[in-house]
């Protein structure tokens, strides 16, 4: 056993150098060696874990990472600088001159008559008198099968690689279409002139889409080879501007 007051380790239950007395059943039994080393190597472990953690925090904090912006390519890593220089070179045209004025010729020829609406419908409204009412109404109501019959002969198209074109097509009947509703609601109220002014707007909405069908057309005659002055030469432009 060990002294409690002196520790030193003797037999019995008085020290020999200290003289205590010592209760052998309340003496502390000493650690065994074992023990001992398996206790210091845990303090020390902890001790260098603590330390790693610490340095990982700091590292981590005051370094961020960069993301990796190259591009794979199967025959190896581009740069992505020189990867963007391409984005400059011209695309290849989506169609032949010939094929992607064939395409115009075939989507035109579709709203032909729509095209014509669009010029007549504002005279009609300008000629529109009490005594031509119900037949300025009865032609507008023949009008709206002939936007229906447009807008199907647009989704039969094969308008591949036109697709802008075709998009701009559709818009461009909605817009006459929301004319001509809009002046059957001007009759139906006996001339009402509070619709006056949704007449004015859809003739604006009217307008801006013609052009925006005239501008897809032109882009992909471009995109075909042709120069701006030959698209423009190649279609209907009307009172285009």
């Amino acid at each position: 056993m060990r002294c409690r007051s002196c520790g030193a380790k003797y037999d019995g239950g008085i020290c020999p150098k200290c003289g205590t007395y010592n209760d052998p059943k309340k003496a502390e039994p000493e650690p065994s060696k074992p023990m001992l080393a398996a206790a210091i190597a845990l303090c020390i472990i902890a001790a260098l874990l603590l330390a790693w953690l610490i340095l990982q925090g700091v590292s981590g904090g005051s370094e961020q990472s960069v993301p990796d912006t190259s591009i794979t390519t199967s025959s190896g890593v581009v740069d992505p600088e020189q990867d963007r220089s391409n984005e400059d070179a011209p695309s290849t045209p989506s169609a032949s001159k010939e094929d992607a004025l064939e395409k115009i010729d075939e989507i035109y020829s579709a709203i032909i008559d729509v095209d014509t609406m669009y010029e007549v419908l504002p005279q009609r409204l300008f000629d529109l008198t009490s005594s031509n009412m119900s037949e300025t109404y009865s032609q507008l109501e023949v009008d709206e099968n002939i936007l229906n019959n447009a807008t199907i002969a647009i989704y039969d198209i094969d308008d591949s690689g036109a697709e802008s074109v075709s998009g701009a097509a559709l818009n461009y009947i909605i817009d006459v279409d929301v004319y001509r509703a809009a002046l059957m609601r001007y009759i139906e109220n006996d001339g009402d002139s509070r619709i006056l002014g949704d007449i004015q707007a859809a003739a604006t909405e009217m307008e801006a889409g013609r052009d925006h069908f005239i501008e897809e057309e032109i882009n992909y005659l471009v995109s075909a080879g042709y120069t701006q002055e030959e698209a423009k030469s190649c279609i209907y432009l009307g009172d285009y501007e």
